[in-house]
C-alpha cells in the first residue's frame, strides 16, 4: 500500500488488489481534511496505521484501517486526536514504529528542532468473575481470572527526548527494543536507543552518539535496514554523494562496526533507499547526479559481498526512492519525481524474480503527478 499526501494536500491511499497483485486505478480517501506532513507504520495485529499533522495546527491525528474493513471513510477508522506537541508550531520530521510488546511509539521533529516521543499504552489487566464445570464433576463454580482490557489512557503523554535534530528515523531491532538516527542542522549523524524493552521515560533512551568520523563527512540521507542476523544495518548518504555502512556487531548491541562502502560510485549519488528482499538480503537502490539508477544487492551478510554498483535505469528529472517486497517476496521500487512544487508523478517497478538482480523494463504509473509526500506500508490484513 503506498499512503501519500496529494497536491490538494489530502491524505489518499492506493493499494495491491491482493497479495501480488495489480494496483488499483484510483487514488481512494483515508480520511477528511487537508494535511501536511505524515508517518506509516502497521498495529500489533498488522493493519495499516497514519499519523498526520492536519493543516490546520500542530494537533496529530493517528488513523487505523478497521479490523472488520468497514469504517467510516473507505475502510478506514475516524482519527483519532493524540494531541499536539506542548509549545510545537509544526514539524519536519516524523517517524513510526512497533515496540518490544508490538505496540506504536511515534517521534517527530518540531520546526524549531526539538525530538518529541508519544507511545501506546499496553492493556491493563481486570479481573471478571466466570462459571465454570470442572472435570469429573457436574458442580459448577465460580472462579476470578484477569484478561486483558483496553488501557484507561490509550495514549501516554508527549516527552521530550534531549537534542536538537532536522531529521529522524526510528527503526525496530531484532530484540524489539527501537533504535533512532538523526541528522542535526549542520548535517551531522546521530543514533540513540532504548536501554530497556518497556521504555516510559525519556531518561531510559541512551545518550545521543554521533556517527559520523572526519572521513564520512557529514551526511543528507539515512537508510537504515534490520539485516538477516537480526542486527540493524546503517546507510547512509554522505554529502559528497557516497553511501556508506556499519552495522550492529553483534545484534542488539550498541557496538558498531567501523564504517565501510558497499561499492564506490563514479558519479555522486543524490538519492538512496534500502530493503529486504523476500530471502532476508539487503537491497540498496539510489539515483546519481546523472539521474541513472543503480542497485547494489547483498550476496553474503556473513562476509558483507556485494554485487556493486549496477546501472538499471534513469529519468529525466530528480527522484525519491523507496523499496517494499511483494507477497512472493520479489521487491518493488517506488520512484517519485520528489522536486515538483505541486507534487510529481509516482512510478513503480519490480523484480522480475526473488534475488534476481533482473528488473522489469517498464514502469508502472501510480500518478501522473500531484503526490507532495509518499510512504510504502506492507498492507498485512488486506481486503478479501
Amino acid at each position: 500500500m503506498v499512503v501519500a499526501i496529494d497536491g490538494g494536500n489530502k491524505l489518499v491511499q492506493k493499494a495491491q488488489s491482493g497479495p501480488n497483485g495489480p494496483w488499483a486505478k484510483a487514488w481512494a480517501p483515508i480520511a477528511a481534511g487537508t494535511y501536511a506532513l505524515m508517518a506509516t507504520g502497521l498495529t500489533r495485529d498488522g493493519r495499516v496505521a497514519v499519523v498526520a499533522q492536519p493543516s490546520a495546527g500542530p494537533q496529530l491525528v493517528f488513523i487505523t484501517e478497521d479490523a472488520n474493513q468497514v469504517g467510516p471513510v473507505e475502510k478506514w477508522n475516524a482519527p483519532v486526536n493524540i494531541g499536539a506537541v506542548p509549545g510545537a508550531t509544526g514539524y519536519q520530521s516524523m517517524s513510526m514504529a512497533r515496540d518490544t510488546d508490538g505496540l506504536i511509539e511515534i517521534f517527530v521533529v518540531t520546526s524549531v528542532g526539538q525530538i518529541w516521543w508519544i507511545r501506546q499504552n499496553p492493556p491493563k489487566l481486570v479481573d471478571k468473575r466466570v462459571t465454570i464445570t470442572p472435570p469429573g464433576t457436574d458442580k459448577p463454580i465460580t472462579v476470578t481470572v484477569q484478561e486483558q482490557a483496553p488501557p484507561d489512557k490509550p495514549w501516554s503523554d508527549w516527552q521530550q527526548i534531549p537534542g536538537g535534530l532536522v531529521a529522524i528515523s526510528a527503526r525496530r531491532q531484532g530484540d524489539g527494543r527501537i533504535v533512532l538516527f538523526g541528522i542535526n542542522s549542520t548535517l551531522n549523524l546521530y543514533r540513540c536507543q532504548q536501554s530497556v524493552a518497556r521504555t516510559t521515560n525519556a531518561g531510559e533512551w541512551t545518550p545521543w552518539v554521533m556517527m559520523n568520523t572526519p572521513t564520512t563527512g557529514t551526511f543528507i540521507g539515512m537508510a537504515p535496514v534490520l539485516g538477516p542476523s537480526g542486527g540493524l544495518n546503517f546507510f547512509g548518504l554522505t554529502s559528497n554523494g557516497q553511501v556508506v555502512h556499519t552495522r550492529q556487531q553483534p545484534a542488539g548491541s550498541e557496538s558498531w562496526t567501523p564504517w565501510a562502502t558497499p561499492g564506490f560510485s563514479r558519479t555522486g549519488i543524490n538519492t538512496l533507499a534500502s530493503g529486504i528482499q523476500g530471502d532476508n538480503d539487503i537491497v540498496l537502490v539510489a539515483s546519481d547526479h546523472s539521474l541513472i539508477h543503480q542497485f547494489n544487492a547483498q550476496n553474503s551478510a556473513r562476509t558483507q559481498n556485494w554485487t556493486g554498483w549496477r546501472d538499471f535505469s534513469q529519468s529525466d528529472a530528480r527522484v525519491e526512492f523507496k523499496l517494499d517486497y511483494n507477497a512472493d517476496g520479489r521487491l518493488m521500487l517506488f520512484s517519485h519525481a520528489a522536486a515538483v512544487p505541486a507534487g510529481g508523478g509516482l512510478w513503480a517497478k519490480r523484480q522480475t524474480a526473488l534475488d534476481s538482480t533482473e528488473w522489469d523494463i517498464d514502469w508502472e504509473q501510480l500518478a501522473d503527478g500531484g503526490i507532495r509526500r509518499f510512504s510504502v506500508v506492507r498492507d498485512l490484513t488486506p481486503p478479501s
